[in-house]
């Protein structure tokens, strides 16, 4: 068995409630019904969209018009039971922000699915899993769970080049991501690609003298031996990354922080209660 999809086994074991699960779809041309085990069903995703919409309109509205096929996709991603959008939307639907170290007074609620520029670039804008701005700073929140045992993108376009990687003195023959000049000797569960996209967002946000924290947040089984990985690995691979020489300044000079947290528990639920974040100490 794969290690995503043990992954994803270990939670839905711990829910223990086999009839919640096997989202199916209606037969298109093949004339056959399309079931997906590791997903809810669609009466529990439709409940979970019924509370969303009532409850949180806000936050329904936002998936709604996201770009990442959260709530419409086939089948919708959230309904997965190791989505990282529905971590991330249980874990802050309700959540008290000073559970991520947030003392400031906060201006707006949650923003989710968070839309950031990259200029001069083309192609689709990266999008932050959740966004919050407060007097003083911005938050920025990105959310993993299975998707560390994804095949991870080991290039990135030249388009990048003169702008910004250029301007942090990294210079490259070809499209291949300089790992060595990130602290890492290869991409293995960390999303390299993905976070210099996300950083170049975060330095093109507005206000440039407000600082900028940004989150990664991770989902950690209890059940999850390292026989499936060692989360130290995770943490190792990261903190490599946070702590190079060219995101130390590139961080320095953009006023912006890096943080990591982790949360653990059997199954993704009770976040808003008894289950709280963990910092990992960069």
């Amino acid at each position: 068995m794969k290690k995503k999809d043990l992954f994803d086994r270990i939670i839905k074991d711990a829910i223990g409630n086999p009839s919640m699960f096997g989202y199916c779809l209606l037969p298109n041309n093949d004339k056959k019904y399309h079931k997906y085990d590791m997903y809810y069903s669609n009466s529990e995703f439709n409940k979970l969209c019924k509370v969303m919409k009532e409850e949180y309109p806000s936050i329904y509205a936002s998936y709604s018009r996201g770009k990442g096929s959260e709530l419409i996709g086939t089948p919708p991603k959230m309904a997965s039971v190791a989505s990282s959008s529905r971590f991330c939307y249980l874990s802050l639907r309700n959540a008290s922000i000073r559970d991520f170290e947030v003392t400031e007074s906060q201006i707006k609620p949650f923003e989710f699915e968070k839309d950031l520029k990259v200029y001069d670039i083309s192609g689709t804008n990266p999008q932050m899993d959740a966004f919050i701005e407060t007097d003083n700073s911005y938050y920025f929140f990105e959310f993993k769970c299975h998707e560390i045992f994804d095949e991870k993108a080991k290039k990135l376009s030249i388009q990048y080049d003169i702008n910004y990687l250029n301007k942090w003195g990294i210079f490259r023959d070809s499209n291949n991501i300089p790992t060595d000049k990130f602290g890492i000797e290869e991409i293995r569960l960390f999303d390299l690609k993905q976070f210099i996209t996300h950083l170049i967002g975060i330095i093109n946000y507005s206000d440039k003298e407000k600082r900028k924290v940004f989150s990664y947040v991770y989902f950690k089984p209890k059940k999850a031996g390292k026989e499936l990985f060692d989360y130290d690995d995770l943490a190792s691979e990261i903190k490599a990354v946070f702590k190079s020489e060219v995101v130390q300044r590139i961080c320095k000079d953009n006023s912006i922080e890096l943080r990591l947290y982790y949360y653990e528990n059997d199954v993704m639920d009770g976040f808003e209660k008894e289950i709280k974040p963990k910092q990992i100490e960069l």
